[in-house]
């Protein structure tokens, strides 16, 4: 297993690095995987964006390269909040016949909401967020292929999403 560290404060700092991070994550996959790319950008956005404090807080970045999946951990101080009841709405919304075969793009636009999650889950085979929102993994396989068709139905996307309470991923 390969292992990498960035670190970076806000999004200035990120692009500097952003480079280098393609390039492994190129040599791993030996093409771009550009929906994993955006579910990382995705990730590091919403970090700086809800970082306590008046300045960003450090963003950790870490990539573990291994046999069959490529795992992206992005750690922050975040404004908290309720993961597990997150992931209620997400199942709530992925058990409505009406709306778990919609693109989660236009749910997004009709509801006025982010679009941060959706894009991570988009650009991942699975995601586990810690149940305090102050990290959130993407893991990515790496038999996958540029032309796999990339799925946007909420109802194939929110059964990735995972909490990570305690230890144990539920």
């Amino acid at each position: 297993m390969q292992h990498h560290q960035f670190q970076c404060s806000g999004l200035d700092e990120y692009a500097e690095m952003q480079e280098q991070i393609y390039g492994i994550l190129y040599r791993s996959f030996f093409y771009n995987d550009h929906t994993f790319l955006e579910a990382i950008e995705a990730a590091v956005a919403n970090a700086a964006e809800y970082s306590i404090g008046e300045h960003s807080s450090p963003i950790l970045i870490t990539l573990r390269i291994m046999t069959h999946d490529i795992a992206v951990t992005v750690t922050a101080a975040t404004k908290e909040f309720d993961v597990c009841a997150f992931r209620q709405t997400l199942k709530r919304l992925s058990d409505d016949p009406a709306i778990r075969e919609m693109d989660w793009s236009a749910y997004a636009k009709q509801k006025n909401s982010g679009a941060g999650i959706w894009r991570m889950l988009t650009g991942c085979a699975y995601l586990y967020m810690d149940a305090h929102g102050q990290s959130v993994t993407m893991v990515a396989r790496r038999s996958m292929q540029p032309d796999d068709i990339i799925e946007t139905r909420i109802g194939t996307l929110v059964p990735r999403f995972f909490v990570k309470k305690d230890g144990v991923i539920l």
